[in-house]
């Protein structure tokens, strides 16, 4: 443990500086990314005049600002990068390095959010501050909250890319299951519509899913509409989740491990 401890600031490091590198990368994504603000669009056209379970127009604009945001954030994908290095046999260098593969994908992606973090979050900010009307909970307490619940989506979201690209081990079509886990989260987690927009089944399942913690529970924290009792249960749920993931996550890995057989390996 102390020696992973001791390598992750080199790793960071070097990861901070390919994030650097790249940047004009990050504004491209984030310009890439509308898909906030064709919702956005779409609920003020609804809205017009009047509130939809407590959003009105301003609560719109600060919901999918904050969506925005927070997707940058915690937003991983290193599905591919797994599937290939396993398929091409890339992966057997890193069998040999004293620290586990998953030490060195989590530090380039830690690397990258952080980036995308401030970058993505001026921008957003300017734009806050320039549209009226806009309600964001900036106290020092919340923005604490807000930074821990993401860290822990952000966490559940590694988790989920990561087994999906364990599977790899085993299928080639890795990217089809994790299209339809996508199309669930999407729905389901807060980033297509506000969770108290869902109807009431649909939100009876989604409170007993993970998937509130990657956007629809920490971008609620930040426009200050979660309640203590719904950050609370939302907490409770998804880290039983995550524990759940990491667990099955190592497990898979070390039974993947035993079927390899890539080139190079």
């Amino acid at each position: 443990m102390f020696t992973t401890l001791r390598a992750y600031p080199r790793l960071l490091k070097a990861n901070w500086s390919l994030a650097v590198e790249y940047r004009a990368e990050i504004i491209l994504w984030f310009l890439s990314s509308t898909f906030p603000f064709i919702m956005l669009g779409v609920w003020l056209n609804i809205a017009k005049g009047r509130s939809l379970n407590g959003f009105d127009e301003n609560a719109f604009v600060a919901y999918y600002l904050a969506v925005a945001w927070v997707r940058r954030i915690n937003f991983v994908w290193i599905i591919h990068d797994i599937e290939d290095r396993i398929r091409t046999g890339e992966l057997s260098p890193f069998l040999l390095r004293p620290l586990d593969f998953a030490h060195h994908i989590f530090t380039k992606v830690v690397a990258v959010r952080l980036y995308n973090a401030i970058i993505i979050g001026v921008v957003v900010g300017v734009i806050a501050l320039l549209i009226p009307g806009q309600q964001f909970d900036i106290r020092p307490l919340n923005l604490l909250l807000f930074a821990f619940v993401i860290i822990i989506g952000f966490g559940f979201e590694f988790l989920a890319q990561y087994i999906a690209g364990t599977l790899a081990f085993w299928t080639t079509q890795v990217q089809r299951i994790h299209d339809v886990w996508w199309f669930a989260k999407t729905l389901l987690g807060g980033f297509l519509l506000p969770m108290s927009l869902l109807p009431p089944q649909a939100q009876a399942i989604a409170q007993w899913l993970p998937f509130q913690i990657s956007i629809g529970l920490p971008v609620e924290i930040l426009i200050g509409r979660a309640t203590p009792e719904r950050i609370i249960f939302g907490l409770a749920v998804s880290s039983v989740w995550i524990i759940a993931m990491f667990i099955g996550s190592r497990l898979l890995w070390r039974a993947g491990l035993r079927s390899y057989g890539a080139v190079g390996a």
